[in-house]
């Protein structure tokens, strides 16, 4: 909250009514004080929060530097695009299986079909893709055999 001067101005005038000019230089006074012991307080209530959240704000220093380290390993990793779809291998030294990024049009067929995308390779989207329209030709055909009998 900022006073401006017609505003000072204005709560003096009010002050030299209501305390008169012989209580005013003592008030004063003790609003000096008041508002040094005020100030001294709110020193000292920040540095208890700020010594309180130093531990915290080390923690969580360390988990940045973590953070850091994992972005570091995962530039290392080589994308190397093959059609619509992306591979993605890790630099030698590691021993991880390449997967195939699953690519829109797969991806919407077999959401389809009500097969799960999910952590999954593009092989066995597809592999699952085909049980699914095996089954489906299977069920045909028994529609077929009921309508002839």
């Amino acid at each position: 909250m900022e006073l401006g001067f017609t505003e000072l101005l204005v709560l003096l005038v009010i002050a030299i009514v209501i305390l008169g000019p012989e209580k005013l230089p003592e008030f004063a006074r003790t609003l000096g004080k008041f508002w040094y012991e005020f100030q001294k307080w709110r020193e000292m209530v920040q540095k208890e929060i700020a010594k309180e959240v130093e531990p915290v704000k080390e923690s969580v220093e360390e988990m940045g530097k973590g953070l850091e380290e994992t972005i570091e390993a995962a530039k290392k990793t080589v994308t190397i695009e093959s059609g619509k779809g992306e591979r993605t291998l890790p630099k030698a030294g590691y021993d991880v299986k390449s997967t195939e990024v699953i690519d829109d049009d797969l991806r919407s067929l077999a959401i389809e079909l009500g097969v799960n995308v999910e952590g999954r390779s593009k092989k066995e989207v597809i592999e699952e893709i085909r049980e699914k329209i095996r089954g489906l030709k299977g069920e045909q055909r028994k529609e077929e055999r009921r309508g002839e009998d």
